[in-house]
């Protein structure tokens, strides 16, 4: 099959690139509670290919037309990719197209880093079909290297399947790994070949998300309050996690990523969670004399442990008895006095 009615030629155009999206925060869940003081925030990320999939900056950014002017901008709120729909051959057009064949066409090159890319768009088709002398008026989406090299037809619909008597807008998807480092052409054609046909056909919501290995970099902000603001940024990387350590238990504390690149940024929602209750670790008396006692205790790194002393439960006057000593992972031992009273009582107090 050739599309020379499509004129080809005409849409060697060069693309900017789509802006860059926005991570996809995976964990800690939003709202998750317990959290450990020492974790990992991890998010994933897709780039975006196409440009303007959702038609919401019209028909001519990002696409071009190809053959009679079948295709128009209409306004729809069905589903959740924007306001815009494009539609073929609407009855409101003006000259309303009678028969014929045009096709919406965006070049996209699959970078050769990306690991999976997904083609995913929505499509609805109203139909009143007619006793057959031509062929079927359809909608197909398909993939193209040139004017005259069809690589494959990703989906083909006419209107008459079930699958529209159930529902109004139907997901598709596939699958364009196979065509990674190429550049290709992506052609929405809709076609009738009679006047008496009765067909709309609608397209929205197109998006080609790939997994790469050369990532953006990424900004994290954490914070005990919203909004995140420049104060709340904590690190930045071009990895898909970030380790943290020391953070204040039982505190709410919310978190998002930025991507970067080309000198624009784009942020994910914010999400929060809750870290876990601090639980120190027991002191134990290993020994004891007339007037010193020995006592034992587990550290971790990255913590400062001090002992403070007191006479009488009773009193809110606590001494500190072993300095703030940073912990190595491994069991502490600490000599301490007795008082004159012969009987103390010791907590730990841990750093951060």
């Amino acid at each position: 099959m050739r599309l020379a009615s499509l004129v080809f030629a005409l849409f060697l155009i060069t693309l900017h690139a789509a802006p860059v999206p926005a991570p996809i925060l995976q964990s800690p869940a939003d709202g998750a509670s317990a959290v450990p003081v020492a974790s990992t925030l991890s998010w994933t990320w897709r780039d975006s290919l196409l440009v303007n999939g959702a038609f919401e900056q019209g028909l001519t950014a990002g696409w071009q037309s190809g053959g009679a002017g079948v295709w128009t901008l209409s306004r729809n709120s069905d589903i959740q990719s924007g306001t815009n729909i494009a539609e073929a051959f609407s009855p409101f057009q003006s000259p309303t197209p009678s028969a014929g064949t045009g096709s919406l066409i965006q070049q996209v090159t699959l970078p050769a880093d990306a690991v999976t890319a997904t083609l995913n768009w929505y499509e609805s088709l109203q139909h009143v079909p007619i006793p057959r002398s031509t062929p079927w008026p359809r909608l197909e989406v398909s993939l193209w290297l040139d004017s005259q090299t069809k690589l494959e037809t990703l989906h083909v619909s006419y209107g008459i399947e079930t699958e529209w008597s159930r529902f109004k807008w139907v997901r598709r998807t596939n699958d364009l790994s196979a065509y990674v480092g190429q550049t290709v052409r992506l052609v929405v054609e809709a076609s009738k070949a009679s006047t008496l046909e009765t067909i709309n056909p609608w397209v929205d919501g197109f998006s080609l998300l790939v997994e790469r290995t050369d990532l953006p970099w990424f900004e994290i902000y954490l914070g005990t309050a919203v909004p995140l603001g420049p104060v709340n940024l904590i690190g930045r990387t071009n990895a898909l996690s970030l380790n943290l350590a020391g953070l204040p238990p039982n505190t709410l504390h919310y978190w998002q990523v930025a991507s970067v690149r080309d000198g624009v940024t784009n942020r994910s929602p914010v999400r929060s969670f809750t870290t876990e209750q601090a639980v120190l670790p027991a002191i134990d008396v290993v020994s004891r004399t007339t007037n010193r006692v020995t006592v034992g205790f587990n550290t971790r790194i990255n913590r400062f442990y001090a002992i403070e002393q007191s006479d009488n439960l009773e009193t809110v006057t606590w001494n500190e008895v072993f300095p703030s000593t940073p912990g190595t992972g491994n069991p502490m031992m600490a000599d301490l006095p007795i008082n004159s009273v012969n009987r103390g009582f010791w907590r730990l107090r841990v750093d951060p």
